[in-house]
């Protein structure tokens, strides 16, 4: 999975959880200051990336990030890190 392909998967989450027009979303829209997430919805847009790759994120550097460009990248090295296997495309 590239990180186009996991800013697309992050993004989708923020669109349902905001109720936004997904192309209104980008890489580096800020979910704090231009979406008005909380603490909870920064928590439920992780458990629901989290679902999504069937996996559970355990580093606390996480909270910290607030752009799907910025949880894309930490995801791609964390996912390495812990030895995640890719789910076989479909294409």
């Amino acid at each position: 999975m590239t990180k186009d392909e996991l800013i697309l998967l992050i993004l989708k989450e923020v669109a349902e959880r905001f109720g936004k027009d997904f192309d209104t979303l980008g890489e580096d829209t800020h979910f704090i200051n231009d979406l008005g997430a909380d603490s909870l919805d920064m928590t439920e847009i992780l458990v629901g990336v989290e679902d999504a790759l069937n996996v559970r994120i355990e580093d606390p550097n996480i909270e910290r990030l607030v752009t799907a460009g910025q949880i894309a990248e930490f995801l791609q090295h964390y996912l390495q890190s812990i030895g995640y296997k890719w789910p076989e495309s479909s294409s």
